[in-house]
Formats: structure tokens, sequence, C-alpha cells
């Protein structure tokens, strides 16, 4: 009886430190269309990924140019501000392994799960998002889409939408984490 109470207790406590350690959480305020501002000389693109259940598991870094800029999740945006010219967005896979230890042998499991996304979060793997030629004092809007196939390399789309569109699709995401190695 102490021994299943004991073994309960230290599941419980696995269950809590694991599912803190998420692979990103937002960091910024809910995005307000009254706040939106562009310099002339530049133009704004904004990203954003909706709350869905497809990809939950997975952050993503957003990196231009090489450049890490932010960790895209479940209902969050970026608001991106560049010169004139070509953009070229990559993104990396961050793992989120859901950890549901209901045994010993499946937290020995989600352990295991836990390591790997360590190793792949250690490592990240960019790969080739979109490129686009951007026009100073233009604002471009794009939906973070991950795809239905359940492919563990599989890699997000960007969609373009239009400004009315970004707009409402934007209200209530919250402003993405910057990248921090």
């Amino acid at each position: 009886m102490i021994k299943d109470l004991c073994m309960k207790n230290i599941i419980l406590l696995m269950l809590v430190i694991f599912m803190c350690g998420c692979a990103s959480k937002p960091r910024g305020p809910v995005f307000d269309s009254n706040q939106i501002s562009i310099e002339s000389s530049k133009a704004l693109i904004f990203i954003y990924r909706e709350n869905n259940f497809t990809g939950s598991a997975n952050s993503w870094i957003l990196a231009d140019h090489g450049k890490n800029l932010a960790v895209i999740s479940n209902n969050t945006y970026y608001a991106h501000s560049v010169a004139p010219g070509k953009v070229v967005f990559s993104a990396a896979r961050l793992v989120s392994p859901l950890y549901a230890p209901t045994s010993a042998s499946s937290a020995l499991l989600d352990a295991i799960t836990a390591i790997g996304a360590i190793r792949t979060n250690s490592n990240p793997e960019f790969k080739e998002l979109h490129t686009l030629d951007v026009e100073a004092g233009k604002t471009y809007y794009f939906r973070w889409k991950v795809g239905t196939k359940f492919a563990a390399g599989s890699t997000p789309l960007l969609v373009k939408v239009d400004e009315n569109q970004g707009k409402k699709e934007l209200e209530g995401k919250l402003l993405a984490g910057k990248y921090k190695e």
C-alpha cells in the first residue's frame, strides 16, 4: 500500500515536471491591430499559428537568412520588420513530447521520449520554409500551417492571406517568444 502511494506520488511529480518543460511558451502581449505601425522604409511581415491539435506537440524556430527570430507555437504570432528585398524564412522543429505516465513502465518510456526530444532540440535542423520579395511600406500576413501527416520530420508551410483575413485570424494570438540559444 505504501509502495503504491509512493509510486503514484513519484509519477505525479514527474508528470508535473515534464508538463512544465514544453519547447516554447508564448512571451508577449495579445495581438492588437490598433498597435500596428510600419516604418515607410521597411516592410512588416506577420506570421501566426492558429491553435490546432495537429502538430501541437511541436514548436518551431523561425529564422530569416539564418538569423533565429522567434519560437512559433500554437496560438502565437511574430511581427518581422525588414528592409525591402528578399526574405528567406527557414524553420527548425522543437519537440515537446506529451507525458502521461500511468505506470512505472510508461514513465520509463516517457523518459526515453524526453531524451529523444533533448537530442532533437539540441541540434535543430533548419529547412527552407518560404522565400519572398517585400516592398517598403507594405504589410504581409502569413498563416503557419502544419501538415496533417504525422511524419516526425514534416515541415510547416506559410500560407499568404489578405490583410482583412490576417488581422481577423491574428485576434487573440500571443506574441511569440524570441529564440534564445
